[in-house]
């Protein structure tokens, strides 16, 4: 199993979290929290044990330990990226 995508993200509350999820996929759309049509991507949240979507505007892959972390993970990806874990 593949490791997870882990992010920054500041939700539609303001709050900002490092988040790690398994995307499913990623899509442009709405939703009823997003209703303004964007690229969304949709995933498993292993933290919150949840299935949730993330508006992609609002992920950020700069913080220390993303960069880390997603380096390897994008890495483990080009290996196989059709691969879903």
């Amino acid at each position: 199993m593949k490791p997870p995508l882990e992010f920054g993200y500041t939700n539609i509350r303001g709050e900002y979290a490092v988040r790690r999820v398994m995307p499913d996929v990623i899509y442009f759309g709405v939703t009823d929290y997003y209703t303004t049509p964007q690229w969304l991507m949709s995933g498993y949240d292993v933290d919150r044990d949840v299935f949730r979507t993330f508006a992609m505007a609002n992920m950020r892959f700069d913080c220390p330990r993303c960069r880390d972390h997603d380096a390897a993970v994008i890495n483990e990806h080009k290996q196989d990226p059709y691969s879903r874990g």
